[in-house]
């Protein structure tokens, strides 16, 4: 079709022309101030002492399984240089204050309960708590339970190479004062007899499943 008289055809934009609307169009992401780059979110979060605390703790780990740990996160650069993976060695200073031996050195048992649950950074009331008292071949053991099963339970007292008798049962609960506490007793129907001093029973339950 033909061009009226006096117009010109249109032509197309210059290089440079082109070079100035893509630069005031077309920012950068380095024209952004709320821009980070990725190596920034990318990366890891070190773990400090407290968390590697809390780890530790939540997981219910032993001494040598916690040092296992803290190390192996350590040499993989996970963790703040301050994280020390022998503070766990001796972690359980705090409470052995707490716990002392008895005459005749066969047993350990604590000595401060309440205390001992304070410490553990727990409110101690005494109906909240259930005595577990528990025998093998080898060992004995009264540990408190909390009755919402929620909280982690506390060692009382424990033996080696003792069998549960009237009296080794009476001696572990004169030291742990029982009396001043009387919580509720968790045990199988054989403690329940030999606390009760029903020998007679004991000896008849042994009878017939020998």
């Amino acid at each position: 079709m033909p061009m009226p008289d006096g117009v010109l055809p249109p032509r197309p934009p210059s290089v440079d022309a082109m070079s100035v609307v893509t630069a005031t169009t077309c920012p950068t992401d380095n024209d952004d101030i709320d821009y980070e780059p990725d190596i920034a979110i990318d990366k890891p979060q070190l773990i400090t002492q407290s968390e590697m605390d809390y780890i530790v703790a939540k997981m219910g780990l032993s001494q040598r399984n916690s040092r296992f740990l803290t190390s192996f996160l350590k040499r993989k650069k996970l963790t703040e240089s301050t994280v020390n993976a022998t503070a766990y060695r001796s972690r359980q200073r705090e409470f052995q204050n707490f716990y002392t031996v008895n005459a005749a050195n066969t047993f350990t048992y604590c000595i401060d309960i309440e205390g001992l649950v304070n410490q553990l950074g727990m409110a101690y009331v005494t109906d909240d708590w259930r005595l577990f008292i528990d025998g093998s071949v080898s060992s004995l053991k009264a540990v408190l339970l909390h009755r919402t099963n929620k909280k982690p339970s506390i060692p009382l007292a424990y033996g080696t190479s003792m069998k549960e008798t009237y009296e080794t049962l009476s001696d572990i609960l004169a030291k742990i004062k029982y009396e001043e506490h009387k919580w509720k007793i968790c045990c199988d129907l054989k403690v329940v007899n030999i606390m009760q001093g029903l020998t007679w029973c004991l000896n008849l339950i042994e009878f017939f499943f020998k």
